[in-house]
């Protein structure tokens, strides 16, 4: 018995096993709830998207972008940048947005060779059938920088990779 003395009373051990325990509970919560903080931040950005679309039929042929608020919010100083043509086009700049769609068609026509966003529209205003460019590396979204409705700040990158700024 005097060689086993050294390792003590077991109230001692499970005491020291029970702080153990709870220690490692503690820091495994913690991470979760951190993670889970995360994704319910990310909840709203994440149903803001935005792609190229065309309509084909249209003479002469519109080419725009078609914007989704999924999210029930408004989100705030959305700016987005899509290459149409083949060239990356000045930035979409909208101050709000409200939850639906709204399409915004590019129009080569204003000014003297310069090209310019429409004011959008409800794409169900649109009179002809709006489909998306999924074959042309000429006609893709670069990136869209917003705010959401708690004043976060995010940023899409052209795979639509969400990061807060």
């Amino acid at each position: 018995m005097d060689g086993l003395q050294w390792w003590g009373d077991l109230p001692t051990w499970v005491s020291t096993g029970a702080i153990g325990f709870a220690a490692l509970t503690y820091f495994g919560d913690r991470r979760k709830r951190a993670h889970d903080r995360e994704v319910e931040e990310k909840s709203q950005a994440n149903r803001l998207t935005a792609w190229v679309v065309t309509d084909a039929a249209a003479k002469p042929r519109v080419s725009g972008v078609l914007i989704a608020n999924d999210s029930g919010a408004t989100f705030h100083s959305i700016e987005i940048v899509a290459t149409m043509h083949k060239q990356t086009q000045p930035p979409i700049k909208l101050v709000t947005l409200p939850p639906g769609r709204l399409f915004v068609a590019l129009n080569r026509e204003r000014g003297v060779g310069r090209i310019a966003w429409d004011l959008g529209i409800l794409p169900n205003e649109y009179a002809g059938a709006l489909r998306p460019y999924t074959v042309s590396d000429g006609y893709v979204m670069e990136s869209m920088e917003f705010s959401d409705a708690l004043g976060r700040r995010w940023r899409t990158d052209s795979r639509a990779v969400l990061q807060r700024l």
